[in-house]
């Protein structure tokens, strides 16, 4: 916080009050540290980064309020904090799983807030925007149709792959105070999907056999689901996302023209990369079923996940 927010978070003697009066040059100057505008009714809608979080924000309000007033108390219930920033910071908009808006757009939607932009500057920066958007909808159109195709005949594979973020799994009730807070066993998982079928194979690295997310371990995985799971002779399409320590490297495309040059297992293949920002595809919707699914059930180690009954079947 700084002295100006100091002073003016001070300057109130009745609490009640003054909470909100407090709460608002709080928010506002968040917004200046996201350098975003100041937000109102009426004005655009703003979006921030997909791992933002309300609710840790309302922890942190709390917390500065009582050192401020040395106080025991919440100032502000997580309802009220709730219900007061969406009535009067209601253009500002967390990005989510069915918003595709990256960091791209973000960015010239901000800059075109900038009045000291001139008619051609603005014109500019429109047109970068427009091919953006135009470029990341042909590749979704693309893929869609792929994904159509795949399910209409035999003649060509869709697969889709990419990495999940680390899954936490629960910790048991018995275990002592000492370990119980402390980070959460991790899992990593590395999903194919064929997009014909819709049916994904998840790969499940325990942390204790953690490696590198790089080329090594995406095509050791890859070449595993391919050798096993994709009969020879048949086209294959693959798309991936757009990280060039995964995929967009000098070992990718030498291991999938070694497919069909020398083993001649594949009369083509082809590789697709979504545009940056825009890749959201049919691997992290399995993905997102899969979390949902562990939070709700008993799940203590990689044991649950695995096999006829776990959670991740085979």
């Amino acid at each position: 916080m700084n002295e100006t927010f100091n002073n003016k978070w001070k300057s109130h003697k009745n609490l009640e009050e003054g909470v909100y009066n407090l709460l608002e040059v709080y928010l506002k100057n968040k917004i200046k540290q996201w350098k975003m505008p100041n937000p109102s009714s009426t004005g655009p809608e703003f979006y921030l980064p997909a791992n933002f979080n309300w609710k840790k924000e309302w922890r942190e309000f709390v917390e500065n309020y009582r050192l401020c007033f040395h106080g025991d108390k919440d100032p502000i219930s997580w309802s009220s904090f709730y219900n007061y920033y969406t009535k009067h910071f209601d253009t500002l908009k967390k990005l989510n799983h069915k918003t595709d808006y990256c960091n791209f757009c973000c960015k010239i939607h901000v800059q075109l807030l900038n009045k000291n932009l001139s008619n051609e500057e603005i014109e500019n920066k429109k047109m970068l925007l427009n091919e953006h958007l135009e470029n990341a909808r042909q590749a979704r159109e693309a893929y869609n149709e792929f994904r159509r195709l795949a399910a209409l005949q035999n003649q060509s594979i869709v697969l889709s792959f990419d990495f999940s973020e680390n899954i936490l799994l629960q910790n048991l009730q018995e275990t002592p105070s000492i370990f119980y807070f402390k980070s959460r066993r991790k899992i990593e998982m590395f999903g194919v999907n064929n997009e014909g079928s819709n049916i994904q194979m998840n790969y499940l690295i325990d942390e204790c056999f953690k490696t590198p997310k790089g080329p090594n371990c995406v095509i050791s995985l890859l070449d595993h689901y391919i050798q096993n799971y994709v009969p020879i002779g048949v086209n294959l399409v693959l798309y991936a996302d757009n990280s060039p320590a995964q995929n967009k490297n000098c070992t990718m495309i030498p291991y999938l023209s070694y497919l069909v040059k020398v083993l001649k297992r594949h009369p083509q293949i082809d590789l697709y990369f979504l545009i940056a920002g825009h890749t959201k595809f049919g691997p992290d919707g399995h993905f997102g079923n899969t979390k949902t699914e562990i939070k709700r059930s008993i799940c203590y180690s990689i044991k649950d996940l695995i096999g006829s009954e776990g959670l991740v079947q085979r």
